[in-house]
């Protein structure tokens, strides 16, 4: 089984790794002091946070916190004792190579994604465009057609004047709100 560790044993790639060791170990002290505040402030900020003072709504799961910090440090023993043994210290150099690249490429998650997520909503919203364009908007045209049919019907069968009949219709109406607002 081929290791990534074994392609650190090639000297070229052992001069290079040696080297970034270097220049990540040349950090400048107002870095470290920045990062140290920043940790400091984060803790600070999170232990006043839980003072009753502030009398805030901070719920405190402690069963949660404890499983949470179990497993960092579980994590960061696990890397510490892979890391050892390795010339450049990456615990990532003992982890087969076929799996380090399957890592690199997502693990298939963007294929799933596609598969089981994108695919699915697409073809709905293709479904949902076609079901809008084709059914629901032949409905709306049939009804402008059907009410310009209508209106056009009505055009040849109404006069073009006013009748008297009609006027006296807009006139009796007009006589029967008149007496409404006059009476009440």
């Amino acid at each position: 089984m081929e290791r990534i560790d074994d392609f650190f044993d090639e000297p070229q790639v052992v001069h290079e790794a040696e080297g970034v060791e270097r220049a990540e170990a040349a950090i400048t002290s107002s870095a470290r002091l920045g990062t140290t505040v920043l940790t400091l402030m984060t803790l600070l900020g999170s232990v006043v946070a839980l003072l009753p003072v502030w009398r805030s709504d901070v719920h405190l799961n402690v069963q949660l916190l404890l499983a949470t910090l179990v497993l960092m440090a579980a994590a960061a023993l696990a890397v510490w004792f892979a890391a050892r043994g390795v010339r450049t210290r990456d615990a990532a150099a003992r982890v087969p190579a076929r799996l380090s690249l399957a890592a690199e490429r997502g693990l298939g998650a963007d294929y799933a994604y596609r598969l089981v997520v994108a695919t699915p909503v697409l073809a709905l919203a293709r479904a949902v465009t076609w079901f809008d364009g084709e059914v629901l908007d032949a409905w709306v045209r049939g009804a402008g057609a059907g009410a310009r049919l209508v209106g056009r019907a009505g055009d040849l069968l109404t006069p073009r004047r006013v009748t008297p009949s009609l006027a006296g219709v807009l006139g009796g109406m007009l006589l029967v709100v008149l007496v409404a607002v006059v009476t009440s």
